[in-house]
């Protein structure tokens, strides 16, 4: 269930990313993105940082961010098998919702609730949001499962975890108190299910429920690419 060999853990998913590629088309390991140094946020000034742009497979991740068990075959316990139920269905559900644009369609609730949790778990998994994260959810870190199974691995999510790079903290200016809560909301959004659903999948559906408040939800769409290189 969260035994695998993946250690380069990407926290904006390579389908993501290529779906926003210079060419989406290319193989898989060729597939490249443009990068951008922020020079200043107020001022909106940045910089492209290569032509060419950067390589997917390695862009926007981490090694064994979401880890918290080594074995002795060096694969790890983590989320990415969890996180692949989203992003497998990413590119198909921006495709479905882009067509009933193009096409004045209606637009199904379903399809909407779960492409709108696909794209808050950019948010949430993204550790340079940890701080907003635990603001947001954090009380999610003080529920446990109850099936026991779930338990033990939940359990496991400590702060002497070897796995948690010391060096990634300092970068991410977190505590490794609060990386081992944001790892632990992660898994009670994610792994945890009421009736078939997530715990992260329920939140949304009730934000977007208009029987109990108004829901307004604006959806843009563009005709062609823009692109402008600002040095």
């Amino acid at each position: 269930m969260f035994k695998n060999n993946r250690h380069n853990q990407h926290y904006i998913a390579q389908v993501e990313q290529k779906l926003n590629s210079i060419d989406p088309t290319r193989d898989k390991k060729k597939r490249r993105i443009f990068e951008y140094e922020l020079q200043d946020r107020e001022k909106l000034k940045y910089k492209l940082t290569d032509p060419n742009g950067v390589k997917i497979e390695s862009n926007l991740s981490a090694n064994d961010l979401y880890s918290f068990e080594l074995f002795s075959d060096k694969t790890t316990s983590n989320f990415e098998i969890f996180f692949g139920r989203y992003e497998n269905n990413i590119e198909k559900l921006t495709s479905e919702l882009i067509t009933k644009l193009q096409n004045r369609e209606n637009i199904d609730k379903e399809l909407l609730h779960k492409l709108v949790f696909a794209k808050l778990l950019n948010f949430i998994r993204n550790p340079f949001s940890i701080e907003k994260v635990i603001n947001t959810f954090g009380k999610c870190a003080d529920l446990k499962p109850v099936d026991a199974v779930l338990l033990a691995e939940y359990e496991k999510l400590e702060i002497n975890n070897p796995l948690i790079d010391d060096n990634l903290l300092i970068q991410l200016k977190v505590t490794r108190e609060q990386f081992v809560t944001w790892l632990k909301t992660i898994f009670i959004l994610i792994v945890m299910e009421i009736n078939g659903k997530t715990i992260g999948e329920l939140f949304v559906e009730s934000i977007l429920d208009e029987s109990s408040h108004t829901v307004l939800m604006r959806l843009y769409s563009y005709d062609s690419e823009i692109w402008q290189s600002k040095t």
